[in-house]
């Protein structure tokens, strides 16, 4: 019975409980129909025998006692009166006759079927006497018709009264018989009947208490492992979503800096646009008098200034790169940790792994990006300190200006070419810088969609540990095996 499902359990049961109300339906139904037939016989046989015996009787009573006053002289001298007794006498006969009818009809015992065949010869007897004894009347020979009453009428009408009342007797014993053996089936009946009741609510009671333990022991075994399930879920979920929170925060800082380092080198590309100017300037200037001369003399000092300051930003922009280098390794970090909780989490916990590698893998190419870019901007300060070093070197030997114009306009060419190459190098870093911030947005956002997935899951978590308290609550689960 323990292998059963539980289906089949609930099956079983009903059938059991069916059997039972079946089997209580057919006594029931038997004691109706003996008790119903006891009933039927009663009521359809030997009520309306009993009937049809007492008219017979009570219209033969009549007819004899009219009968005789028509014998009383002054009856039988008073035509009214006589005539009225002779019509209620014809009436007193058809009564009789209709109930002897009736009787006939109706089904009969051995014993009064033996009486009655016995009753109708003295009965016709009876009848041809009286026939007589009216006839009589009507002629007006009363002394013949007192003779005929005194002896064929009283004598046939002695016979037929004593038959009826064996008849009366033999009726009335069969319906008490009738109602005994009602009364006693029905007795029988009912201590049957209470004696099923009280066996079926017993074996119902233990049936009852069998199927409900076979039935709700599973249940409260699945609760408990769901119970336990659904906190172990809530709890995976909800460190998952702590640590979908300091990967946000940690990716907001990521792209904030990376801004400001976009920012810096925007300036840094003003500032080589600005640095370039002045080389065409400078090399303009060669080619007017010597005060224009001395004008670009000081215009050069301004450059050898510029140069210090792209130098100087250039190793603020390496500091601000090496910066990001540290945001992108600690991203890598919390990809990983983020892997470990999404192991831990199991199979719920798939789609963040992939989240988490994804992130790594934008991590790493961070920390790649910031890498060229600390290369290239080492490149262009060592540029920048190139271009410093050749306008100083201008500078000495702008004093032999005269002398050596035309070597200086090709330093002044040799100048522009470098600015021009240091512009590529800011430019490409610009790139670099943009595109590192594209992946800290596209990171930042991510991690948000990540701690959306985790408390969403906490939610559902939540809803499921919902779920299964109210089915606790409905099979009387309470925690400690019951």
């Amino acid at each position: 019975m323990k292998n059963l499902k539980l289906s089949a359990k609930l099956i079983g049961g009903f059938l059991v409980m069916a059997v039972m109300l079946l089997v209580g339906g057919l006594v029931g139904f038997s004691g109706i129909t003996t008790v119903n037939g006891h009933l039927k016989t009663f009521v359809d046989v030997r009520v309306p025998q009993t009937y049809e015996l007492s008219e017979i009787n009570d219209a033969r009573q009549n007819m004899m006692g009219m009968e005789q006053s028509l014998l009383v002289p002054e009856i039988f001298n008073n035509a009214g009166e006589k005539e009225k007794l002779q019509k209620s006498i014809e009436e007193s006969w058809r009564r009789a006759e209709a109930s002897w009818k009736q009787y006939d009809g109706l089904p009969r015992s051995d014993e009064a079927n033996a009486i009655w065949n016995k009753l109708k010869p003295a009965w016709e007897s009876w009848k041809m006497a009286d026939q007589e004894f009216i006839g009589l009347i009507k002629q007006g020979n009363r002394e013949e018709a007192q003779r005929v009453m005194s002896t064929r009428v009283e004598e046939f009408f002695n016979l037929s009264q004593k038959l009826l009342m064996d008849l009366s007797d033999i009726n009335m014993k069969l319906a008490g018989e009738s109602g005994r053996a009602g009364m006693t089936q029905a007795g029988v009946l009912t201590i049957v009947a209470l004696v099923g009741t009280f066996v079926g609510i017993i074996l119902a009671v233990v049936f009852g208490i069998y199927f409900v333990r076979s039935i709700t022991g599973p249940i409260n075994h699945v609760i408990k492992n769901l119970s336990q399930t659904s906190r172990q879920f809530a709890e995976a979920a909800a460190q998952i979503a702590e640590s979908s929170n300091h990967l946000a925060e940690g990716t907001s800082i990521q792209a904030a800096a990376v801004e400001e380092t976009y920012s810096a080198t925007e300036e840094l590309k003003s500032l080589n646009a600005n640095y370039m100017q002045a080389i065409e300037s400078l090399k303009a200037a060669f080619k007017t008098s010597s005060e224009i001369g001395f004008a670009a003399f000081d215009m050069m000092k301004t450059a050898r200034k510029a140069m210090r300051e792209i130098k100087q930003t250039s190793e603020e922009t390496s500091q601000i790169v090496k910066t990001i280098e540290q945001i992108a390794f600690q991203t890598n970090l919390l990809a990983l940790n983020a892997s470990v909780e999404a192991a831990r989490a199991g199979d719920v916990g798939g789609g963040f792994a992939v989240v988490s590698d994804d992130i790594r893998g934008l991590g790493a190419r961070s920390t790649k990006a910031a890498k060229n870019s600390i290369a290239l901007i080492s490149k262009t300060a060592g540029i920048a300190g190139s271009g410093n070093n050749f306008i100083g070197l201008s500078i000495r030997k702008f004093v032999d200006y005269g002398n050596v114009s035309i070597p200086m306009g090709a330093y002044a060419n040799d100048a522009i070419a470098i600015a021009m190459k240091q512009l590529e190098g800011v430019n490409h870093v610009n790139a670099l810088i943009e595109s590192i911030s594209k992946s800290a947005q596209t990171n930042a956002a991510a991690a948000e969609e990540t701690s959306s997935v985790a408390e969403e899951t906490t939610a559902q978590a939540m809803s499921v540990k919902s779920v299964v308290d109210e089915l606790a609550e409905v099979v009387g689960y309470t925690g400690n095996g019951m």
